[in-house]
């Protein structure tokens, strides 16, 4: 499904580019959040877009980001103090780091009207993922010392987008308000092992249009 993904987004681009007339340069800034199926946490998402609109209803971006998660995950190991129980916890970090091509389909007709545009955005492309772990120094109850325990690993793999949202124009200028929603689907590998990160995506942002698509 990935594969086909691509290969249809790569075919969508080599057209695009082919039959480009007019063009107008488009710059979306953007952040929000993504959860990851695997350890099932949401974290900070954002993105960076920047690409032509060979038409009003079709534009063509590139699409590189970056999601941060970050976690506790308790270890078992717990220690009494007064009435209160403690456990020992190891952090947990995650950057992912997508890049991806993506076509935009757009509907302008309301444009002139109420400022807004809807969109659909399919892209696909690759993501590497750094995944780091750190447990700190502790005393078991056999008073048995133990020291700080650290480590990372990094996957990586194909991944794929879709995403659909508004943006809305801020008055005369060439600026516009974003919302957006959809699903990542990345499941990165090292060696034989998988880990899934494929998930809910929402950003909010600003797009900027400098020029006009005919």
């Amino acid at each position: 499904m990935k594969k086909i993904l691509m290969i249809a987004v790569a075919l969508i681009c080599v057209a695009g580019f082919t039959t480009a007339q007019a063009q107008e340069l488009l710059i979306d800034v953007k952040a929000g959040t993504s959860r990851a199926s695997d350890p099932g946490k949401f974290g900070f998402n954002s993105a960076v877009e920047a690409g032509i609109g060979v038409n009003p209803y079709f534009a063509l971006v590139a699409m590189p980001g970056f999601t941060w998660y970050s976690w506790d995950k308790g270890l078992g190991i717990t220690k009494q103090d007064g009435p209160l129980t403690s456990e020992l916890k190891q952090s947990i970090n995650g950057y992912m780091f997508p890049v991806l091509a993506a076509a935009k389909l757009r509907i302008p007709e309301f444009k002139e009207s109420v400022g807004i545009v809807p969109y659909v955005t399919v892209g696909a492309g690759y993501s590497w993922l750094k995944y780091a772990y750190s447990t700190p120094a502790y005393t078991d109850t056999l008073s048995i010392s133990h020291d700080k325990v650290s480590g990372s690993n990094t996957y990586k793999g194909l991944t794929w987008i879709a995403l659909a949202g508004i943006t809305y124009k801020l008055g005369d200028t060439n600026m516009n308000l974003l919302a957006e929603g959809g699903y990542r689907g990345a499941k990165l590998k090292k060696g034989d092992y998988e880990v899934d990160m494929s998930g809910f995506v929402a950003n909010v942002g600003v797009n900027f249009a400098i020029g006009e698509a005919e």
